[in-house]
């Protein structure tokens, strides 16, 4: 027998219909975003020469960008404003590693992004290799949950990771990647094998220094770090409030925090798309401009507030 929700905890009828009624041009917006951005993507690739900086800008961060979008209208439909802050969140992280990778040495960037990659699938199959250290660590951290989790036949699981491991260290013994490997290979975790933060080898120490260096610790500092508390849960007010004594639990769904939201994201893909132009398709940025004035500006200007109190719901 399914269980009912308990309404003041989570009442996904009411939130989704006060979504629909007071944030669908807002949504609409958003769908506008990724519409647009799912034209960007095959387009700007076309011009772009191409190169394992092109692919990781456009087929791997910008289509990020764009499917963060994507998930933050479809939380935001569904009334679920305060977990969309994570998908703002990530969207945003990827918008500044492709301005950073953009603003020079791109090819440099791109391959430590992509070996750091290449180190995590390596690192994974090496969990499941009998006798490797990776594999004992992770055994042993393993043993509390293995009896919850269906494991597949553990020989056709060892010969896929050999497979990957074999592959993968052939790509890494060549010059010009061999010496970024060594590289990641001196600063991991020994105890643990957790691997360095990609952008760390190169001298950038946070996400924080990430935006300064391109020019958007404004929104790290409004916006990033309040999706951050969201994310982390290290925020009481997104779950009770005090008042006058008591203890008022928010519900789970509602729309409170939707023009922060809305704003962190709107300037996340303005940004983003303004970047990607300017760089591969420099021509395109006055249409781009026009379609912001007569599409975008207006919404964007005039984002919707909301306010819950214990009797009454007002909403503007």
């Amino acid at each position: 027998m399914k269980e009912k929700e308990f309404k003041l905890v989570i009442d996904r009828e009411r939130h989704e219909r006060d979504a629909q009624t007071y944030l669908s041009k807002h949504t609409d917006l958003l769908i506008d975003f990724v519409n647009y951005g799912s034209y960007l993507i095959p387009r700007v690739y076309d011009s772009s020469d191409k190169k394992l900086e092109d692919i990781i800008v456009i087929a791997v961060l910008l289509k990020q960008v764009v499917a963060m979008i994507d998930a933050v209208e479809v939380l935001i439909s569904k009334g679920a404003v305060s977990t969309s802050h994570l998908q703002a969140r990530a969207a945003f992280e990827a918008s500044i590693y492709i301005d950073w990778i953009l603003q020079g040495d791109s090819g440099k960037k791109a391959k430590y992004y992509y070996v750091a990659n290449l180190r995590n699938q390596r690192l994974w199959a090496l969990r499941f290799k009998t006798g490797t250290p990776e594999e004992q660590i992770f055994s042993e951290a393993f043993k509390d949950i293995e009896k919850y989790i269906q494991q597949e036949n553990r020989g056709d699981l060892e010969k896929i990771a050999e497979g990957e491991i074999n592959k993968i260290d052939s790509l890494l013994s060549k010059p010009g990647w061999m010496e970024i490997n060594n590289e990641y290979e001196k600063v991991k975790n020994k105890k643990t094998g957790a691997e360095r933060d990609w952008y760390k080898l190169l001298e950038v120490t946070s996400i924080r220094q990430l935006a300064k260096k391109v020019g958007r610790l404004g929104e790290y500092d409004l916006f990033y770090t309040r999706s951050s508390e969201v994310m982390h849960g290290t925020s009481y007010k997104n779950h009770i409030q005090f008042r006058k004594g008591a203890i008022t639990f928010e519900p789970i769904r509602q729309l409170r925090d939707i023009d922060l939201v809305l704003r962190f994201i709107s300037l996340t893909t303005i940004s983003t798309y303004t970047s990607i132009l300017r760089h591969y398709r420099y021509g395109e940025l006055s249409h781009f401009r026009r379609k912001y004035l007569q599409d975008w500006q207006q919404l964007f200007l005039n984002l919707p507030s909301v306010s819950y109190n214990a009797q009454v719901d007002n909403l503007s």
